[in-house]
């Protein structure tokens, strides 16, 4: 629709690279009378081009969920408003302190952020600590007990690969399709402070913040290694399915074949 709509009125189709701080936002999406992050890019276009224009994002987040690099585009009128490599600077103007576009640029009018992205990388945060530190509660959940390492991480290493994670979503009856490719899991630690990296071709509705804390409930003994397991291959329910604070979660960097370069296509 976005392309029909560039060609039909012969402007650009224009690709912004930006991240954001979602603890204001109800998350990425535009909603009636809720801060939404798209909602703040689409209130600075209409300034910058004396209209409203729809967003096309790479990917969805929820309330209190950030994203440090992502993905969207929209059609700019033609002969109207910034050039394209100006773009980034005018948004930021008129954008709030928590939302800055890195990049802007020309982009062919078939390109379409939702449709073209090859991979998604999402990480989580979070410490074992019996009390949060204040100058990192933005950004990191906070658990208090302490979880066996072990046990995570190879919870975490069964879940690359095609698997169904309809137990791992909040399922649609429209949803028929629940297959998700994950290529990378990573778990780290340090301390009281633990990591994880994952990266796969599509991510469903609270996917991660549901494995995060289902991986977190067989590390404390509460869920046991093998109904998490078998809740991975698709054979068994989970008895209970716990889901990790959003402010943990970081959209970390949407990848895209058309974009070579290798900033968009090597992982960091």
């Amino acid at each position: 629709m976005i392309a029909d709509s560039i060609s039909a009125a012969g402007g650009l189709n224009i690709l912004i690279e930006y991240g954001y701080d979602g603890t204001a936002y109800y998350g990425s999406q535009v909603q009636p009378d809720k801060p939404t992050v798209s909602g703040a890019i689409e209130d600075a276009l209409a300034v910058l081009y004396g209209r409203r224009i729809p967003l096309c994002t790479a990917s969805r987040t929820d309330k209190g969920v950030h994203a440090r690099r992502t993905i969207a585009n929209f059609p700019a009128p033609a002969g109207y408003g910034p050039k394209p490599g100006e773009v980034a600077r005018a948004l930021n103007a008129y954008l709030p302190s928590d939302i800055r576009v890195k990049r802007a640029m020309r982009v062919s009018a078939g390109f379409n952020s939702r449709r073209h992205s090859t991979l998604k990388e999402y990480r989580y945060y979070w410490r074992e600590v019996s009390e949060p530190d204040v100058l990192e509660s933005r950004y990191r959940a906070y658990f208090k007990e302490r979880s066996d390492r072990r046990l995570v991480a190879e919870g975490l290493e069964s879940v690359c690969g095609e698997h169904s994670f309809e137990r791992f979503c909040r399922r649609s009856g429209e949803r028929e399709d629940y297959l998700c490719r994950i290529s990378k899991a990573e778990f780290k630690e340090s301390g009281s402070r633990c990591e994880i990296r994952i990266a796969g071709d599509r991510f469903l509705y609270q996917m991660v913040r549901r494995i995060v804390g289902s991986l977190y409930d067989v590390g404390c003994g509460k869920l046991g290694f093998a109904e998490f397991m078998s809740a991975v291959s698709g054979k068994g329910e989970l008895p209970q399915v716990s889901v990790a604070p959003a402010c943990g979660l970081i959209l970390w960097k949407v990848y895209f074949a058309e974009l070579s370069d290798e900033q968009n296509n090597s992982y960091e």
